[in-house]
């Protein structure tokens, strides 16, 4: 029983018997003596990185003392050397680490030279954070010109205009008058005796051998069967250097029948289906053709015809190698049955409008440099190939009508080459269901934004 207990009690007999002395004076005499017993705990504790509030246990009154742990390095897992600058101490760990310190870097630029290079950075900086390249243009070179690469070749970017010939080699002997095609040799040996001054003119009026040694030339009127070579043509064309027109019955022209005659002006075929190879090649003079019914003009059939403006052969299919290539007056064709035109049969023309609507494949470099050329229309075209309107510098209309998928372009760098359509101010108009399909396809998509519907072009 705690003292409390015990004066409650005693109180409480005081309080019954208040007026017995007796009783108060026995409550007084058997009240405890001495010095009330307090139990008091020790206790010792390790710091943490959170605050700590130290109360006895239960069984105990309070703390007579609390022993606090030295704080340690274990006190926190990251105080270790590799995390403490090199030569400072955290709670008896010594630093190892380095500061770092960051490298003063420059950036540079450099142009691309024929020699090697070797950037640095200046003295004042540690080294180089990068270094910008230009790109390499046909400025690397001065010879990189148009002039001095072959013809449909592109180096860095600069088209080709040089046409590839051939190296003359050997030596012709000549030993009778007559033309010859000299092309392939280096030299001419002409040896011919001489003889007499030949004068007046033959009159040549039926087929068979005749010696013409002294005439100066030759009248042929013999008439033609309708097959094969006229003489009227090819003796007259061959012996006769001021010929200035022919008017013929013949089927077939064969290659050079009519080659260089410088004066020839006009020709008439109206039976020919076939002029063969340089069958009128160089002759400069020449105006007009008309052949209704040819259905195929060889390579070079009118290479260099520089006057040439009148082509009548609407049922001609096939039109080869730089057939019309050179005729720098003709500006305007018509050839509706044309399946066929071959590498630059119409290079360096005087186009103003080609309309092709059975052609397939639009060839390479067919209509360079017609710098009068606005439009061209194609019905099926499936394909251009590289240079095809290269310097066509008045295109601003480009029509592709095939339907049932969009028409392959070979190179975007060369094939619009210098046109209104490269350089923004000309279209190319397709189909309306295939627009989206042609500005994301391999080399329109440079033309993107020129690319137009059908539903658009003015008619």
């Amino acid at each position: 029983m705690n003292n409390k207990t015990i004066f409650q009690e005693k109180n409480s007999r005081l309080n019954s018997n208040n007026n017995d002395l007796t009783a108060i004076l026995e409550t007084i005499n058997n009240l405890p003596t001495g010095e009330v017993e307090v139990n008091l705990q020790e206790k010792t504790i390790t710091p943490t990185t959170s605050s700590q509030t130290i109360t006895p246990d239960t069984n105990y009154d309070g703390l007579s003392k609390v022993t606090i742990s030295g704080v340690t390095s274990a006190i926190d897992s990251d105080i270790k050397s590799t995390n403490i600058r090199k030569g400072i101490d955290i709670l008896g760990v010594t630093g190892t680490m380095e500061e770092y310190v960051a490298p003063k870097l420059q950036s540079k630029s450099a142009t691309p030279k024929t020699t090697l290079q070797t950037i640095t950075p200046d003295s004042s900086y540690d080294g180089l954070s990068s270094v910008s390249v230009g790109a390499v243009t046909s400025s690397i070179d001065n010879n990189i010109t148009s002039s001095n690469i072959k013809s449909g070749v592109s180096i860095l970017g600069v088209e080709g205009t040089l046409e590839e010939g051939i190296t003359p080699s050997g030596e012709l002997k000549i030993n009778d008058n007559g033309i010859y095609n000299v092309t392939n040799y280096a030299s001419a040996n002409v040896e011919i005796e001489k003889g007499i001054t030949p004068t007046g003119t033959l009159e040549i009026t039926s087929n068979g051998t005749y010696d013409v040694t002294n005439y100066a030339s030759t009248n042929v009127n013999v008439a033609s069967s309708g097959d094969g070579e006229d003489p009227n043509i090819l003796l007259n064309a061959r012996l006769n250097g001021t010929l200035t027109s022919i008017d013929s019955n013949i089927t077939t022209l064969v290659g050079y029948g009519c080659y260089a005659l410088t004066n020839l002006v006009s020709a008439n075929l109206p039976n020919c289906t076939s002029i063969g190879t340089y069958a009128f090649r160089g002759c400069s003079a020449m105006t007009s053709i008309n052949a209704p019914n040819v259905t195929k003009a060889d390579d070079y059939a009118f290479y260099l015809c520089s006057k040439l403006t009148d082509v009548n052969m609407p049922n001609v299919t096939t039109i080869d190698t730089y057939a019309f290539s050179g005729c720098s007056k003709l500006t305007t064709i018509n050839m509706p049955k044309a399946t066929t035109l071959g590498r630059a049969s119409f290079y360096k023309c005087d186009l103003k409008e080609a309309n092709f609507p059975l052609v397939g494949t639009i060839s390479q470099e067919l209509f360079f440099q017609n710098q009068h050329l606005e439009r061209v229309d194609f019905e099926i075209a499936y394909k251009i190939n590289q240079s095809a309107f290269a310097n066509c510098s008045s295109l601003v209309a480009l029509i592709l009508r095939k339907s049932d998928g969009i028409c392959t372009l070979g190179t975007a760098s060369s094939s619009l080459q210098n046109t209104p359509i490269a350089n923004g101010t000309g279209y190319v108009y397709v189909p309306d269901e295939l627009v989206e399909e042609y500005k994301v396809a391999t080399n329109w998509s440079n033309y993107a934004s020129q690319i137009k519907p059908l539903s658009e072009l003015e008619e």
